[in-house]
């Protein structure tokens, strides 16, 4: 609980202190990459970082699983490819087998915006390619190079709704050999008002585990912009069937700034 403070903590510091100074650069509506599985189809624009972070506690059997800080660091090389760094971070488990802790693997990849939504009909199109880099921790890290290519589509719906989504191709570096997992979502989001949205999601994932079952999980969450450049989340979910996390629970949030604002 204690660690679970202090990051709530950092968000409302490092959030908030985002607004002290507003560039003089006007910057798009600020889309971020969490809370929910999906990514966005959206990159974040030339010369722009844009910082993403979260904590999740999460129960699968008899395990409970902390991980914080999770990090996705974006970086916009052009108007249409983005550079990106993420990690879980620092992952505690505790089971009838013990108490474990050490680092997650890393992961290097990029977004590339191909077209954008046209008419009724054609959806906005992103590719993201990842390259899952070993922490060489026993019992966190897969201990191999695992690819993933992720794509990424959305399109804007009446009301204020939007339906997005995934499919998604990773090989995965498991103890008895390499094997090919498939994931793909659905996620409907709206805005609602004073600066909240919502999402709802379900997300599969085939196999959960190597010559394992398909595992369905569902979740929603709620986001809050505070001012342009930051916003908070929260996020909730279970699973379906009988593989995955029995349930899970998160809060996060995200900042971004021009690059200069990061070299003074």
């Amino acid at each position: 609980m204690r660690m679970i403070r202090t990051f709530a903590t950092l968000i409302l510091a490092v959030v908030f202190s985002a607004q002290a100074e507003t560039p003089k650069r006007e910057l798009p509506e600020l889309i971020t990459d969490r809370p929910d599985f999906t990514e966005s189809v959206e990159v974040v624009g030339k010369g722009i970082i844009q910082t993403e972070h979260g904590i999740t506690l999460d129960r699968e059997g008899d395990v409970h699983s902390l991980s914080t800080p999770e990090i996705l660091v974006r970086i916009g090389l052009t108007k249409r490819i983005e550079l990106r760094l993420g990690s879980d971070g620092f992952v505690m488990e505790r089971s009838t087998a013990g108490t474990f802790k050490g680092r997650a693997d890393s992961e290097i990849g990029a977004k590339i915006a191909f077209f954008e939504q046209k008419g009724r009909f054609r959806p906005a199109f992103s590719i993201i390619p990842i390259l899952s880099l070993p922490s060489r921790n026993e019992h966190f890290s897969s201990l191999g190079y695992d690819p993933t290519i992720k794509l990424a589509w959305s399109k804007d719906l009446p009301q204020g709704f939007s339906l997005a989504g995934n499919v998604n191709f990773s090989s995965l570096t498991a103890e008895n050999g390499r094997f090919l997992q498939t994931a793909a979502s659905w996620s409907l989001g709206h805005e609602l008002k004073a600066g909240f949205g919502a999402y709802w999601e379900v997300f599969a994932f085939s196999p959960w585990e190597k010559d394992g079952k398909a595992s369905w999980i569902a979740n929603s969450g709620i986001t809050h912009g505070v001012g342009q450049n930051a916003q908070i989340d929260v996020r909730a979910g279970k699973r379906m069937t009988e593989v995955g996390p029995n349930w899970f629970v998160g809060l996060g949030f995200a900042v971004r700034r021009p690059t200069h604002w990061f070299a003074r």
